[in-house]
């Protein structure tokens, strides 16, 4: 079973916002300073970090909605691969940064692990949605 192009941005979006929401519940208590308990000044760099997450997110969501509705408007035409690079690109970016933040905060953390994953996912859903796995199978030899 496969499914649409559009599907595939909707699954990336969705794993992108729930990544972040689930990032964001799992940083409850993360130290100011981790290798100094009693320093309690200042911002948790996790906390900056899930901020901008939640920025790119939305960007991402934000682009990818203003890149399809563009390109119903042009009816496939020429500026096809543009529209297609600014419309998935800020969501791959997006899932990379978020696996990598939540990986590396992760102090043996479920909900940083689901993070992690779910990121993955929508990393996957992404590249699905640029029909780049389709390609692959069709070059594939058939035995």
């Amino acid at each position: 079973m496969s499914l649409s192009k559009s599907a595939y941005k909707i699954l990336t979006i969705t794993f992108n916002m729930a990544a972040t929401a689930i990032l964001f519940a799992g940083s409850n208590g993360t130290p100011e300073n981790p290798y100094d308990p009693h320093d309690t000044s200042g911002i948790p760099a996790l906390y900056i970090y899930i901020t901008l997450l939640f920025i790119f997110t939305v960007f991402s969501a934000l682009s990818m909605v203003c890149a399809t509705l563009i390109n119903r408007l042009l009816n496939d035409r020429p500026p096809k691969t543009l529209i297609f690079i600014f419309e998935l690109l800020p969501s791959l970016t997006t899932a990379a940064l978020g696996t990598l933040i939540a990986l590396a905060y992760s102090n043996s953390a479920l909900p940083m692990y689901m993070a992690a994953l779910t990121y993955m996912l929508s990393f996957i859903s992404s590249l699905a949605a640029t029909g780049l796995f389709r390609k692959i199978h069709r070059s594939a030899p058939d035995k």
